[in-house]
């Protein structure tokens, strides 16, 4: 049998192992590029749809205003307290549902991964509360203090660092979590600003004065 008559066989070729590292190293790249690049879009569209969700709300809030003449009550059961209870979410915020749906349901706060539902909402605070939020950080400062009127009403997520803040004291020195005593605070002031990196410290303020992306200032301007 002649050699061109022989039957066709399989090739035994095969990748050897250095294309098989070539094309993983190729691989491990490419995703160091596109995974980062992934969580900053998902990042910046889970803002985008917060500071949506806090417009809705913000005209639901407006919208039981004119038809009651205050706004929604929501503040802390102790007095010049900084945070209202969250345990209280549901029961405030059902003025805002029923028996007038100026909302469909109240929205979740997506940066709020601590806690579940139905208290992962969106933080709202009254006129009241936000006074005292403002007033606690300069208690000894009284020409720097604003009464109800002056603070107005606030809105806000925790933004993508998933923390309200930090609480600056003695027994509490480390970042996250609602602040459990009270006490000179820091980064519970302080307002998103994406320039500072898609994932870093401050809430997304809204409120009655200054619009969307004034409110957590506003608050900052009345400290120090």
């Amino acid at each position: 049998m002649l050699a061109n008559d022989r039957p066709n066989r399989p090739s035994m070729d095969g990748f050897t192992l250095i294309e098989l590292l070539v094309v993983v190293s190729i691989i491990a790249i490419l995703a160091s590029i596109a995974v980062p690049n992934m969580i900053e879009a998902r990042t910046r569209a889970n803002v985008a749809r917060m500071k949506s969700d806090l417009r809705n709300m913000t005209t639901a809030i407006e919208s039981y205003h004119v038809d009651n003449n205050h706004y929604p009550y929501r503040r802390s059961t102790r007095p010049y307290a900084y945070m209202a209870e969250i345990e209280t979410r549901p029961e405030h915020y059902s003025v805002l549902t029923t028996p007038i749906a100026y909302l469909t349901t109240v929205s979740v706060d997506i940066f709020e991964i601590r806690i579940g539902s139905p208290l992962n909402t969106v933080e709202y605070y009254d006129p009241v509360q936000t006074s005292w939020l403002i007033n606690s950080r300069h208690p000894l400062r009284p020409e720097r203090r604003v009464d109800p009127d002056q603070a107005g009403w606030l809105l806000f997520s925790v933004g993508p660092d998933n923390f309200i803040g930090k609480l600056y004291s003695a027994n509490d020195n480390k970042p996250g979590g609602y602040p459990n005593s009270i006490g000179a605070m820091g980064t519970v002031f302080r307002s998103y600003d994406p320039t500072n990196g898609t994932i870093s410290t401050g809430n997304i303020y809204t409120g009655s004065r200054g619009g969307m992306d004034n409110a957590g200032a506003m608050l900052e301007s009345a400290v120090f």
